[in-house]
C-alpha cells in the first residue's frame, strides 16, 4: 500500500505540474493537428480529406477527446488539446505500474515520475506532438523491458500484452519505430504467438481505412510521399554524400558534444542524463547479458530515428526528448540497484533534481503568473482569429499561407482545398501545386493571412511559389497598424466590420 501511495503521490505531481505549464509555448505541427482535429470534427476525413504525411494514431487519439471543444475557443482549446497529451501520460504511467511486483519497481517508477515532472517542458513535453507521443512510449516500453533485464520482474502475459500495444501504437505515430515490435519476440518462448497478436493489431488500422475509403490516400501521404518526397528534404541539411553514414556522423558529433559541453546548468543535467544510458549498457556488459545489451541497443537507435531534429545542449528541443526520457530512467533505475551505496545514490539523486528544478524554474514561475502564458503565446492568434471571424462568413472558405495552421480551427473556417499547411516539400509534387492552383482560381477566397515567408534564411521563399496571391488583395490595418490579413477587393465593404481598440 505504501508503495502505491508513493506512485498516487508522483502523478498528483505530473499532473500539478503539467497543468500549470499546460499552456507554455506553441508549435507549427501542434497547430496542425489543432486545425486537422478540426476538419475531422466538422465531418471531414483524414487523409482523404485533408492532406498529412504524419501516421494517424495522434490524431485519432486527440480526435476522442474533441467532444469536450465544441466551439474552439482558445482557453479551452488549449486546455483541451493539451490535457488529451496528460491523460496520455498518465493512461501509460497507470498500466505500466500495474504491471510490478517488486518494490525496487515501483519505487524507482515513481521517483522517475517525480523526475520527469520537473523537465518535460524544457523539451516540449507539455505539447501534442509525435515526438512526444512516441518518447512516452518508448518510456513505457523501456521499465517494462528494464525491470526484467534488472531480474526485478518475470514475464507475465500482461507484460506481453503491453508490449505488443505499446509497440504496435509506437509505429502507428512514427513508423521508423517499427523495430520496437521486435521487442516482444525478444521477451517471449512463444515466438509465433507474438507474430500472429502483432500482425491482428496493425492490421486494424489499415483494415478501417479500407472502410473508409481512406486507405489509397493514406498509402499515397504517409508511405509514399514520406519516402519519395519528405525524406530527401528531411535529410537536406545534412553533408553531401551517404545519407545513413553522414547520419551516424551527425549522431557521433552530438554524442561528442553533450559528452564534452558542461558549460551551464542545462549543460550538466544533459550530460547527466546521457550518462545514465551509458552507464546502463556499461553493466550489461560488465554482467556480459546479450540480451541486455540487444535492448539497449535497440531502444538507443530509436530514440534517435529524428537524430537530424537534435540540438545537443539546447533547451526547447523535442528531438532529444525520446532520448532523455529513457536514458533518465535508466540513471534511476540504476541508483536502485546499488543503493547499498545510499551514500552515492541518495546526493546523487538529489542533485539531478535540484538541476533540472533550477533548470525549469523560470518557466513554472511565469506559468504562475496569471494571464502570462495567453499573453505570451495565445493573445495574437485570438486576435488573428477574431479579425478573421469579422471579415468572413461561416461558410466561405480561407486561405492561411504557408503554415499559421492553427487559425482555421480558431477562426472556425475552412480553407480552400485538403492543404493546411504549404512547405516547399508538398510544393515539389506538381498534383498537389496543381490542385492548389486551381482551388485558387476557383474557389471564392475573401481573406488571406500571410505568415512568414523565410526558409533556410530566405526571406522570401514562399513569396516565390505563389507571386500573385495576393495580387487583387488589400492589407488590413488595425488601429492604425498593419495586420498579416489581406482582404480581397470585391469584399472591401466589410471593412466597416472591424471595430476599433483590443
Amino acid at each position: 500500500m505504501r508503495y502505491l501511495l508513493v506512485f498516487l503521490v508522483s502523478l498528483t505531481i505530473f499532473s500539478s505540474s503539467f497543468f500549470i505549464q499546460r499552456a507554455f509555448m506553441t508549435n507549427f505541427d501542434e497547430n496542425g493537428y489543432i486545425s486537422t482535429i478540426y476538419l475531422m470534427q466538422s465531418g471531414r476525413s483524414l487523409y482523404r480529406d485533408v492532406f498529412t504525411h504524419h501516421f494517424p494514431f495522434v490524431y485519432y487519439w486527440v480526435r476522442i477527446f474533441s467532444p469536450f471543444n465544441p466551439d474552439y475557443s482558445i482557453p479551452r482549446t488549449i486546455t483541451v488539446f493539451r490535457l488529451t497529451l496528460l491523460a496520455f501520460y498518465l493512461i501509460n504511467f497507470l498500466l505500466v505500474y500495474f504491471s510490478f511486483r517488486h518494490r525496487y519497481s515501483r519505487l524507482s517508477y515513481s521517483v522517475w515520475i517525480i523526475l520527469l515532472s520537473t523537465f518535460f517542458t524544457l523539451y516540449h513535453g507539455n505539447i501534442v506532438l509525435s515526438e512526444i507521443f512516441s518518447a512516452i512510449l518508448l518510456s513505457s516500453l523501456f521499465w517494462l523491458c528494464l525491470t526484467r533485464l534488472l531480474a526485478w520482474e518475470t514475464s507475465t502475459r500482461y507484460f506481453m500484452l503491453l508490449l505488443v500495444l505499446f509497440s504496435s501504437a509506437a509505429f502507428w505515430i512514427q513508423p521508423l519505430l517499427i523495430l520496437l515490435s521486435f521487442l516482444p519476440l525478444i521477451f517471449s518462448r512463444h515466438r509465433l504467438l507474438v507474430l500472429l497478436s502483432l500482425f491482428a493489431v496493425n492490421l486494424l488500422p489499415p483494415a478501417i481505412f479500407v472502410l473508409s475509403g481512406q486507405l489509397s490516400s493514406f498509402w499515397e501521404q504517409a508511405i509514399l510521399f514520406n519516402i519519395r518526397v519528405y525524406s530527401p528534404y528531411f535529410l537536406s541539411g545534412l553533408p553531401v554524400g551517404n545519407r545513413y553514414i553522414q547520419t551516424a556522423l551527425y549522431l557521433l558529433r552530438n554524442e561528442y558534444y553533450l559528452f564534452t559541453h558542461i558549460g551551464n546548468n542545462h549543460q550538466i543535467f544533459q550530460f547527466t542524463l546521457h550518462l545514465g544510458f551509458y552507464l546502463l549498457i556499461l553493466w550489461a556488459v560488465m554482467t556480459k547479458n546479450l540480451r541486455a545489451g540487444l535492448v539497449l541497443g535497440l531502444f538507443f537507435f530509436t530514440s534517435r530515428v529524428r537524430e537530424v531534429k537534435i540540438i545537443p545542449g539546447s533547451i526547447f528541443n523535442f528531438g532529444i526528448y525520446p532520448f532523455l526520457v529513457i536514458s533518465s530512467a535508466a540513471l534511476i533505475s540504476l541508483l536502485f540497484k546499488y543503493s547499498k551505496y545510499r551514500k552515492i545514490a541518495a546526493p546523487a539523486f538529489a542533485l539531478l533534481l535540484v538541476l533540472s528544478l533550477v533548470n525549469s524554474q523560470p518557466i513554472l514561475k511565469d506559468s504562475l503568473k496569471p494571464g502570462y502564458q495567453y499573453h505570451v503565446f495565445w493573445s495574437p492568434r485570438q486576435q488573428a482569429a477574431e479579425l478573421i471571424e469579422s471579415l468572413t462568413r461561416p461558410d466561405e472558405k480561407i486561405l492561411v499561407y504557408p503554415h499559421d495552421m492553427d487559425l482555421y480551427a480558431l477562426s472556425r473556417r475552412f480553407p480552400p482545398d485538403r492543404f493546411i499547411y504549404w512547405f516547399p516539400w508538398v510544393d515539389s509534387v506538381p498534383t498537389y501545386r496543381l490542385e492548389r492552383l486551381t482551388a485558387l482560381a476557383s474557389v471564392p477566397i475573401p481573406v488571406i493571412f500571410l505568415g512568414s515567408m523565410n526558409f533556410n534564411d530566405d526571406p522570401d521563399h514562399y513569396s516565390r511559389f505563389f507571386p500573385d496571391l495576393v495580387k487583387n488583395y488589400i492589407q488590413i490595418e488595425k488601429d492604425g497598424k498593419p495586420t498579416r490579413l489581406w482582404l480581397n477587393n470585391l469584399y472591401l465593404s466589410r471593412l466597416s466590420n472591424l471595430k476599433s481598440g483590443p
